[in-house]
């Protein structure tokens, strides 16, 4: 019987401004939330995720990790209008470095949450890009970059 992956929850808290222009300017802290195996300094507030920090001395689980993040927080418009921040549809995240974007498959499962399952076990380091955007109808709806990085074990 495979063994089963380990899990990461990664909180993004997000606060944005939207000026008049439409331009969207954003930034992030993040929190670790729950992790399986239970395994504390895997998260630092910048974003950057140390998977070599996930701690299996049994070996219990696969080198497989799923993250999820977990989008929260506001961006607040030129009127002072606040709007709840969420994770685009289109394209949540980019994922690049170490052996490429082919090493982790992305799956948005709301607006405020995306899973990442990290197929990857070489040690290298990748950068992930986590896009925002404000939870507004909107013919042309700005986007921001928000950019930790990965560590793979």
């Amino acid at each position: 019987m495979p063994k089963p992956d380990m899990s990461l929850t990664v909180n993004v808290n997000v606060t944005g401004t939207l000026d008049s222009n439409n331009n969207l300017t954003a930034s992030a802290t993040y929190s670790q939330g729950t992790s399986t195996p239970s395994s504390p300094g895997v998260v630092d507030t910048g974003g950057d995720i140390d998977l070599t920090q996930m701690q299996d001395q049994n070996n219990d689980y696969s080198n497989k990790t799923d993250i999820t993040f977990m989008m929260s927080g506001t961006i607040t418009d030129a009127h002072g209008n606040q709007y709840s921040a969420q994770f685009p549809s289109g394209n949540p995240v980019t994922i690049t470095g170490g052996s490429g974007n082919n090493q982790f498959t992305p799956s948005l499962q709301s607006s405020t949450q995306l899973l990442i399952a990290d197929a990857d076990e070489n040690g290298q380091t990748y950068h992930y890009c986590l896009a925002c955007e404000p939870d507004i109808l909107s013919a042309d709806m700005p986007v921001a970059a928000l950019d930790p990085n990965i560590v793979n074990r």
